[in-house]
């Protein structure tokens, strides 16, 4: 998926980034499942990284997401 590339050069901070970024670009245009995906890959990678703040933050967007597309 998307980061693959910064993945394969090691550089997993960029690709968490990368992929938190796409999230919110997927979410603005309405692909629910495609920001959820670019989310879940984030927070894992936030995790493993240890990036506290980003881990807390990006599960708060997949909980907002998830809230929105049940009131839809």
């Amino acid at each position: 998926m998307h980061g693959t590339l910064y993945r394969a050069r090691g550089n997993n901070t960029h690709a968490a980034n990368t992929l938190d970024r796409l999230g919110h670009s997927h979410s603005a245009l309405g692909r629910h499942a495609e920001a959820t995906t670019a989310w879940q890959e984030a927070l894992e990678l936030y995790r493993d990284q240890g990036r506290g703040a980003d881990v807390t933050r990006v599960r708060r967007q997949l909980d907002d997401l998830s809230a929105r597309r049940l009131v839809r």
